[in-house]
């Protein structure tokens, strides 16, 4: 395992009162902003599946009613020679 990089980390026990308390918060803060962005990756991958669904259902009935409009130009075509 490659070592750390960065400051290393104090613990829990190291400082004033004061300090701990900032040091607790930050991390929890951290923490709270990693979870947010994982959680809004994920939300995103949701909505681009969802889209992905929505253009291929939009492309499917597309196709639909342009063989729709195509049935009935040949119908109409057929009605208007007699």
């Amino acid at each position: 395992m490659p070592p750390k990089v960065g400051r290393p980390r104090k613990t829990d026990a190291e400082g004033t009162p004061e300090q701990i308390q900032k040091r607790l918060y930050q991390r929890k803060y951290v923490n709270e902003v990693r979870q947010g962005v994982v959680q809004l990756e994920k939300d995103e991958q949701d909505c681009i599946n969802e889209l992905e669904k929505i253009r291929k259902e939009k492309k499917k009935l597309i196709d639909i009613l342009d063989s729709a409009n195509k049935q009935a130009g040949s119908i109409l075509k057929e009605k208007t020679k007699k």
